[in-house]
């Protein structure tokens, strides 16, 4: 490895430990917000679940959400060069994430419901991009569902996390196991749309505070989505390593 890429090896190690910690703040939270979410009504719950459900459905049937000749673009770039494309890719919908969450956030609670699948495909579009700048093509079902995963080990609470962190580092093995015929049965959707939730709902939740739903809805956006940047930016990281040889 070059002094870089040992730089970023010990960077994905730090994070890695963090994959494996237990956080207080964050058990704290997602058990405020089960007791929280007994207060919504049930047919709210439906439809958000459904509306995650519909997204990662349409991620995983295909559906490109940014132009295809971005993965000619990025075919013959170094790992150093795809790493700074990659960060330059995360501020910028960061700062997309932020406008979107303060004028939804200004809006109220009836906005704030329409933020929900809007907020999810601006997530969803960064880890389209993020995979072509890493050189692995969304043309493909499996790599279509690795974006999926990676979705997911961001949100994930203490039980899940260790499974997917686990299923993503051993890709090439785990990837043989998924087709489209098992696809469905293999995901459990209240779950999925539970754990996202809860990783999220406390900060979002604040938008609806009159006066402060603008500011709080551009801080939580884009605290939420630096939560899946830094997640995906070092998965695709450790894999390309690790198939590249760089370790």
């Amino acid at each position: 490895m070059d002094q870089y890429q040992q730089f970023i090896y010990s960077q994905i190690k730090e994070w890695e430990k963090e994959q494996t910690a237990t956080w207080f703040f964050d058990r704290w939270s997602r058990a405020l917000q089960k007791k929280l979410d007994s207060l919504i009504p049930e047919v709210v719950h439906e439809k958000l679940a459904k509306a995650v459900e519909g997204m990662v459905k349409s991620i995983a049937s295909g559906v490109s959400l940014i132009p295809q000749k971005q993965e000619y673009e990025y075919a013959h770039l170094s790992f150093v060069m795809r790493d700074k494309k990659a960060q330059e890719a995360i501020e910028i919908y960061k700062k997309v994430a932020m406008v979107e969450g303060a004028g939804t956030g200004a809006g109220g609670i009836m906005l704030s419901a329409v933020d929900f699948p809007a907020f999810i495909a601006i997530k969803f579009k960064l880890l389209q991009e993020l995979s072509n700048i890493y050189g692995y093509n969304i043309k493909d079902f499996e790599e279509r569902m690795f974006i999926i995963k990676v979705f997911q080990l961001a949100y994930a609470g203490d039980v899940s996390r260790a499974k997917i962190y686990q299923d993503l580092k051993e890709w090439p093995q785990r990837k043989q196991q998924i087709s489209r015929s098992t696809y469905e049965d293999v995901m459990a959707w209240r779950t999925f749309y539970a754990e996202y939730r809860e990783s999220i709902e406390l900060r979002k939740m604040l938008q609806v505070i009159p006066g402060l739903g603008a500011i709080v809805g551009a801080w939580a956006n884009r605290s939420i989505l630096d939560d899946l940047a830094v997640t995906a930016q070092q998965v695709y990281r450790l894999r390309y390593m690790q198939e590249c040889n760089l370790m």
